[in-house]
């Protein structure tokens, strides 16, 4: 995997204000393992490479927004009962006003903040700012999707997907989950045929991509699980490209 440096970042129309290279691949590594619902132990594993992007700098606040945001987000820890985590967000924000940091991440803060304040709606229009602006703008949009999964607001969640579709073509990294996010958010509002079709053309990418080595035996066992996942019924595969939360679904 080739982790983004400083200058990617920038390349990408994401500019994050560190001048750590450093931490930079280590973002991207936290990032690409997030988005991808993986613990790559050639990276090191998430945990690690949290420890490890905080000692590259301390006073990086994107990586103080995807370590908090993977705490408040994928842990179920809340700053009321938490004292730690409390701090950590709160020395997060301060530590955004003390420095010049861009729009986007501004409002990466602010939506955590809100997040940790409870404010999850609030904190979703915040995220759907920055994608308006920054369509590829991965954190934000995977932060918005599993919010709007844990609201229970599937519409929103087909939705903001939706919108930036069109940006997340084949040459963009982890696209292919992209279309995986949008596949889930067609089965949740029951447009099966809609997302057998999604999940069609990321598998069409893929074989362009890999060869002999995705099959449409493969392909065949995603359309199936779409359709039991859609029928709710308790099939479960260890790895599913099409639904990122299948491996917790009932």
């Amino acid at each position: 995997m080739c982790l983004f440096v400083v200058q990617a970042w920038q390349d990408a129309g994401l500019v994050l204000s560190t001048t750590s290279n450093e931490a930079c691949k280590l973002f991207d590594a936290v990032l690409s393992q997030y988005a991808t619902w993986t613990n790559n132990e050639s990276l090191g594993g998430i945990d690690r490479c949290l420890s490890k992007l905080k000692a590259a700098d301390p006073n990086f606040t994107m990586g103080h927004v995807i370590a908090n945001g993977l705490e408040l987000i994928g842990t179920g820890r809340t700053v009321r009962l938490d004292k730690e985590l409390d701090s950590a967000v709160r020395a997060m924000v301060a530590l955004s006003k003390s420095q010049p940091l861009t729009e986007r991440e501004r409002l990466h803060v602010s939506a955590l903040d809100m997040f940790a304040r409870g404010q999850l709606p609030k904190a979703c229009d915040l995220w759907e700012q920055i994608l308006q602006s920054h369509p590829t703008d991965l954190l934000a949009l995977k932060f918005s999707h599993d919010t709007y999964f844990y609201l229970g607001y599937q519409r929103q969640m087909r939705d903001s997907v939706a919108r930036v579709y069109p940006f997340w073509t084949c040459d963009v990294p982890l696209s292919s989950y992209v279309k995986g996010y949008y596949s889930f958010g067609l089965v949740e509002t029951n447009l099966f045929d809609r997302a057998e079709k999604v999940a069609h053309e990321v598998f069409i990418s893929l074989q362009q991509k890999l060869g002999s080595e995705v099959s449409q035996e493969t392909f065949s066992s995603f359309s199936v699980q779409i359709r039991l996942l859609g029928c709710g019924i308790g099939y479960k595969s260890d790895r599913c490209m099409v639904c990122p939360y299948y491996s917790s679904c009932k």
